[in-house]
Protein backbone atom coordinates (compact mmCIF):
# COMPACT_ATOMS: atom_id res chain seq x y z
CA UNK A 1 0.00 0.00 0.00
CA UNK A 2 2.83 2.39 0.83
CA UNK A 3 4.27 2.00 -2.68
CA UNK A 4 0.89 2.72 -4.28
CA UNK A 5 0.40 5.78 -2.07
CA UNK A 6 3.85 7.05 -3.01
CA UNK A 7 2.60 7.59 -6.58
CA UNK A 8 -0.29 9.78 -5.44
CA UNK A 9 -1.63 12.25 -6.20
CA UNK A 10 -1.78 11.59 -9.91
CA UNK A 11 -1.61 14.91 -11.71
CA UNK A 12 -0.92 14.22 -15.41
CA UNK A 13 -4.04 12.44 -16.67
CA UNK A 14 -7.17 14.00 -15.16
CA UNK A 15 -9.44 11.08 -16.09
CA UNK A 16 -7.11 8.46 -14.60
CA UNK A 17 -6.47 10.72 -11.61
CA UNK A 18 -10.17 10.98 -10.78
CA UNK A 19 -10.55 7.18 -10.95
CA UNK A 20 -7.50 6.47 -8.79
CA UNK A 21 -8.35 9.16 -6.24
CA UNK A 22 -11.91 7.84 -6.06
CA UNK A 23 -10.44 4.41 -5.28
CA UNK A 24 -8.32 5.95 -2.50
CA UNK A 25 -11.46 7.46 -0.98
CA UNK A 26 -13.24 4.10 -1.27
CA UNK A 27 -10.42 2.38 0.59
CA UNK A 28 -10.60 4.98 3.35
CA UNK A 29 -14.41 4.82 3.60
CA UNK A 30 -14.23 1.03 3.69
CA UNK A 31 -11.65 1.10 6.48
CA UNK A 32 -9.27 -1.02 4.42
CA UNK A 33 -6.89 -2.57 6.97
CA UNK A 34 -3.71 -1.39 5.21
CA UNK A 35 -4.64 2.06 3.93
CA UNK A 36 -3.42 3.96 7.00
CA UNK A 37 -0.61 1.52 7.79
CA UNK A 38 0.72 0.43 11.15
CA UNK A 39 0.43 3.24 13.70
CA UNK A 40 -1.15 5.42 10.97
CA UNK A 41 2.22 5.84 9.23
CA UNK A 42 0.47 6.65 5.91
CA UNK A 43 -1.82 9.33 7.33
CA UNK A 44 0.46 12.31 6.53
CA UNK A 45 0.76 11.12 2.91
CA UNK A 46 -3.02 10.71 2.64
CA UNK A 47 -3.51 14.22 4.02
CA UNK A 48 -0.96 15.54 1.52
CA UNK A 49 -2.98 13.93 -1.27
CA UNK A 50 -6.20 15.44 0.10
CA UNK A 51 -4.63 18.92 0.22
CA UNK A 52 -3.52 18.66 -3.41
CA UNK A 53 -6.93 17.39 -4.49
CA UNK A 54 -8.72 20.19 -2.67
CA UNK A 55 -6.51 22.72 -4.44
CA UNK A 56 -6.60 21.05 -7.88
CA UNK A 57 -10.31 20.23 -8.16
CA UNK A 58 -10.04 18.73 -11.65
CA UNK A 59 -8.16 15.78 -10.11
CA UNK A 60 -11.10 14.67 -7.99
CA UNK A 61 -14.55 13.48 -8.99
CA UNK A 62 -16.38 15.41 -6.26
CA UNK A 63 -14.78 18.05 -4.05
CA UNK A 64 -17.81 18.13 -1.67
CA UNK A 65 -17.54 14.35 -1.20
CA UNK A 66 -13.81 14.68 -0.46
CA UNK A 67 -14.49 17.42 2.08
CA UNK A 68 -17.18 15.27 3.72
CA UNK A 69 -14.76 12.33 3.93
CA UNK A 70 -12.09 14.56 5.44
CA UNK A 71 -14.54 15.89 8.03
CA UNK A 72 -15.58 12.33 8.86
CA UNK A 73 -11.93 11.36 9.32
CA UNK A 74 -11.42 14.37 11.59
CA UNK A 75 -14.42 13.33 13.67
CA UNK A 76 -13.11 9.79 14.04
CA UNK A 77 -9.39 10.51 14.46
CA UNK A 78 -9.44 13.89 16.19
CA UNK A 79 -6.06 14.68 17.70
CA UNK A 80 -4.27 12.04 15.60
CA UNK A 81 -5.38 13.76 12.41
CA UNK A 82 -4.36 17.19 13.72
CA UNK A 83 -0.93 15.86 14.64
CA UNK A 84 -0.50 14.37 11.15
CA UNK A 85 -1.58 17.69 9.60
CA UNK A 86 1.17 19.46 11.51
CA UNK A 87 3.72 17.48 9.46
CA UNK A 88 2.52 19.13 6.25
CA UNK A 89 3.74 22.40 4.75
CA UNK A 90 1.82 25.44 5.98
CA UNK A 91 0.06 25.95 2.62
CA UNK A 92 -1.37 22.43 2.76
CA UNK A 93 -2.34 22.86 6.41
CA UNK A 94 -4.26 26.00 5.46
CA UNK A 95 -6.07 24.17 2.65
CA UNK A 96 -7.14 21.39 5.01
CA UNK A 97 -8.18 23.85 7.73
CA UNK A 98 -10.31 25.72 5.21
CA UNK A 99 -12.01 22.46 4.24
CA UNK A 100 -12.90 21.79 7.87
CA UNK A 101 -14.25 25.32 8.24
CA UNK A 102 -16.70 25.04 5.34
Amino acid sequence: MKLWLSWLPLEVDDIEARAVHKHLCSLIMGNHPHIFGADFINLPKILHVFAVLLKEEELVESKPALVDLFKQMQGQMGELLLKACSCLPSEQQAILQAALSN
